[in-house]
């Protein structure tokens, strides 16, 4: 019944076989390990934005203001392997929480702020000084690439930028790239718990290690207070 239903589903390119290869040889929990997401945003997004933002380094390194790089593009194109963008499905964001799964509002985020900051993403309004550089993003899958639901681990995201005299700047981004990056976690803990201070804020930072049982029960009993 499984087979006939992915059969249906997967538009011929199911693999049942890969269900039960390895069951438990190692458990991923263990191998490779937990996977910490360095934004607030849909994991579908995060290559893209770190193109983003690895050609904002490069325009200001080379001397050049941002003002100028925001005030030239006129066009912003990301291309992926064919359904790359199935999570982060969302052209057009309302709110806040939808902005997460928006390439368009994340790569435009990314531009403006060298980040993806806690505030864009939280439930509530959109950051409207975000919105017209989104406006100005064009998803461009690439069709020449193996789809995505083959092996999502080969997902990329290329980022071209068009400036007004006809320039472009272009960065291509793996999502093997992005994990092999690696995340400051201590750092992601401080910013999320930034409202906090003294003897709790020490707790937190503890407890949150989880180097024993006793640190998740610490850990529970912080959060409701």
């Amino acid at each position: 019944m499984i087979e006939a239903f992915l059969a249906a589903s997967s538009n011929g390119a199911a693999q049942p076989e890969r269900l039960i290869a390895q069951w438990g040889d190692p458990w991923r929990i263990v191998t490779p390990g937990l996977e910490y997401k360095p934004f607030p945003t849909c994991a579908g997004t995060h290559s893209a934005a770190e193109a983003a933002r690895i050609l904002r380094d490069s325009w200001l390194s080379a001397g050049n203001s941002l003002e100028a790089l925001l005030d030239n593009i006129t066009d912003i194109s990301v291309a992926f392997p064919p359904g790359g963008d199935i999570a982060a499905s969302v052209t057009t964001p309302t709110n806040g929480i939808e902005a997460r799964f928006s390439l368009e509002y994340v790569i435009a985020a990314m531009l403006i702020y060298n980040d993806l900051r806690l505030e864009d993403f939280a439930e509530g309004d959109l950051n409207r000084a975000v919105l017209p550089l989104a406006a100005k993003v064009r998803r461009t899958p690439d069709e020449s690439a193996p789809p995505d639901a083959i092996n999502p681990a080969l997902r990329f995201h290329l980022v071209t930028l068009t400036l007004r005299d006809g320039t472009q700047l272009q960065h291509r981004r793996t999502r093997q790239q992005s994990l092999a990056a690696g995340v400051d976690v201590e750092s992601k803990l401080r910013l999320a718990l930034s409202q906090e201070s003294g003897e709790r804020l020490q707790q937190l930072q503890q407890s949150s290690e989880l180097q024993t049982t006793a640190d998740l029960a610490s850990l529970q009993q912080l959060l409701r207070i």
